[in-house]
């Protein structure tokens, strides 16, 4: 086939975006179809890579490995310090007196900095055989200043998880698309405990909390992205591993309540509301909040979840059939609900959906799915919209630079 009867290929790049959203309203039946994604970056190909490379992590108990194995000339504490300091504050330069402080402690500043000389050449001992990318090192040393290079070739831990929140922050739980999810499924399994647990230097602190709390708040999303997607067992895993850190988490005790009620486990989402109780008690001397008791009070009626992600999962094979309504469109009804006593497929008038409307016994039968609620498409619309903007974002990141390194060819060709 010629040139001119090709197909046309996709578009490539970090914005390249597939939308496509296909509806048929005809008999009052919608089949909905939204796929939102977008292409791996350079940078994390980049880190994937780098996970053969030059190893670091911080959470847990620091440990440092190359090529899969431990690296050597790490042990001395002095060394850890300032390996882990120029990782968690690795966006700018240091002045070599900071540093100097940070491991000397109370120390005269002239033997502060021999002694950060001395750690400093053994740190770079340990780094050097780690030139990344380019002839770019990882340790960046000058006169005055030091710098750790995170992008030059080393894998880090704490940067997998701050890319994944800095991906997702601002987008609503229930819109976090596949793409994204699959980012934040593998940052939460980069983070394997506190940040230099045992470790209490006033430095690494707030970074301990900051981060726990950006994990916590990632596991919460995949929550929500599994509720939506109907992966309840997936998604109480995840309320489990975050109750695992914070017990009094009164959120997530509510969002385990309605996966166990999704899932058809009325008397565990009860239970789940018993232990919420228990721990906020222990914890902070306080009751459930007036939200928790409204949604407790609706599980205990078997009434069903208000403002849910959409009707009660069908119990049996998945299908759905379409029941004319008195007055009305037909009415999604799960296959679990139909009594396939005869092939026209004889409905029960008493087990209809919500009870929210009444039918004939000669109920059309279909694979089609149900009619998409009107929350379920603002939270497609704000997933969309959530998608778009980090395309635009990471077009404009490109584009500075690629200007940043057109300036500086400039300069040194001048």
């Amino acid at each position: 086939m010629g040139r001119r009867g090709r197909a046309a290929r996709p578009p490539r790049g970090r914005a390249c975006q597939l939308v496509r959203i296909v509806s048929d309203c005809r008999g009052g039946r919608a089949i909905r179809d939204v796929t939102i994604g977008h292409a791996t970056s350079a940078r994390g190909a980049r880190k994937e890579r780098c996970m053969t490379g030059l190893e670091v992590r911080l959470f847990g108990k620091l440990r440092v490995r190359r090529d899969g194995a431990v690296q050597p000339g790490i042990d001395a504490r002095r060394v850890q310090e300032l390996l882990a300091y120029l990782a968690l504050y690795r966006d700018h330069p240091h002045p070599r007196e900071r540093l100097a402080d940070v491991i000397a402690g109370d120390a005269a500043m002239p033997e502060a900095r021999k002694g950060l000389r001395q750690v400093l050449w053994k740190l770079q001992a340990v780094l050097r055989p780690g030139v990344g990318e380019a002839g770019r090192a990882v340790l960046v040393v000058d006169a005055e200043h030091v710098q750790l290079d995170a992008s030059a070739g080393m894998w880090l831990d704490v940067a997998v998880l701050e890319d994944a929140w800095a991906l997702t922050r601002g987008v609503p739980d229930a819109a976090l698309d596949d793409d994204a999810a699959s980012t934040v499924a593998r940052a939460v399994e980069a983070y394997r405990g506190d940040l230099l647990d045992g470790w209490y230097h006033d430095w690494c602190l707030f970074e301990r909390d900051r981060l726990q709390g950006i994990y916590l708040d990632l596991r919460h999303k995949l929550m929500a992205h599994a509720e939506r997607h109907r992966h309840f067992e997936s998604g109480i895993e995840h309320g489990m591993a975050i109750l695992r850190v914070d017990r009094a988490r009164e959120r997530t005790h509510r969002c385990l309540m309605r996966l166990h009620y999704l899932a058809g486990d009325r008397s565990g989402a009860l239970r789940q509301y018993e232990r919420c109780a228990a721990a906020l008690q222990a914890e902070l001397g306080v009751a459930p909040a007036r939200r928790t008791e409204e949604l407790r009070a609706r599980i205990g009626a078997d009434a069903g979840l208000d403002g849910g992600p959409g009707p009660r999962p069908a119990r049996g094979d998945g299908r759905w059939f379409a029941v004319p309504a008195l007055g009305g469109p037909s009415l999604p009804v799960p296959a679990a609900r139909i009594r396939p006593a005869d092939a026209g497929g004889v409905w029960d008038a008493q087990a209809v959906l919500d009870d929210r409307a009444g039918g004939t016994p000669d109920a059309a039968v279909t694979n089609d799915p149900p009619a998409p609620s009107l929350e379920a498409v603002l939270a497609d619309l704000i997933q969309l919209r959530g998608a778009l903007v980090r395309a635009e974002q990471r077009v404009a990141d490109d584009i500075s630079a690629i200007a940043t390194a057109m300036r500086r060819d400039g300069l040194r060709h001048a």
